[in-house]
């Protein structure tokens, strides 16, 4: 649109469901993707809101950029987003039910954080996003899609559950995609999973 074209749709199977459409073979349709048990890409972010975000994190240096290492929790819930993508638009009231909901809840709060990254987003136009939208948890910019390339392209939205683990990375528990549906069935299944993982 911002380059004049008038008549813009959207495709609601997002891009797989555009190449299945197209017939195109299982070798030619983007990678698998990670799965439970897979370790979460390794990533540097950089702070956007700094003093929320870095208080919320748990961040103690003060450098601007930090890695998923330094994040003062066990536990984090990351959502990948696309501002272009109308489900992603969509589950924003839930997510920031499920933030509000992780931090009220006694056995969660504390022990996980929750951030999301915009797909192919530059910083500003994730401060813009986030203000727009009224995100009440931290959001940065995968702008080069790194992360998204090595999670394997997966469908739009997307939410993983993930733990860290003793070598210093961070290993899926769980994969939420699409519409997430009740928060409160959501947390349930967060606290159970995090419950089976526990020590």
């Amino acid at each position: 649109m911002s380059l004049g074209y008038k008549k813009v749709l959207r495709y609601a199977g997002g891009w797989h469901g555009w190449l299945a459409h197209q017939g195109k073979a299982s070798a030619e349709l983007p990678p698998a993707g990670l799965k439970k048990g897979d370790y979460f890409p390794s990533c540097r972010l950089v702070l956007l809101n700094k003093a929320s975000d870095r208080a919320y994190l748990g961040i103690t240096h003060r450098e601007s950029a930090f890695s998923l290492e330094d994040v003062d929790a066990d536990y984090l819930f990351v959502e990948l987003y696309d501002e272009l993508c109308f489900g992603c638009l969509k589950e924003v009231a839930s997510y920031n039910h499920l933030f509000s909901d992780i931090q009220k809840d006694p056995f969660l709060k504390g022990r996980m954080k929750m951030l999301g990254l915009g797909v192919g987003s530059l910083n500003r136009e994730v401060m813009r996003f986030r203000r727009q939208k009224k995100v009440l948890f931290p959001l940065f910019a995968d702008r080069r899609r790194e992360v998204f390339n090595c999670l394997g392209m997966p469908e739009l939205p997307v939410a993983y559950l993930i733990k860290r683990t003793g070598h210093g990375r961070w290993k899926i528990l769980k994969i939420m995609s699409g519409h997430i549906g009740d928060t409160g069935a959501v947390l349930r299944q967060i606290k159970a999973t995090v419950a089976a993982a526990a020590p």
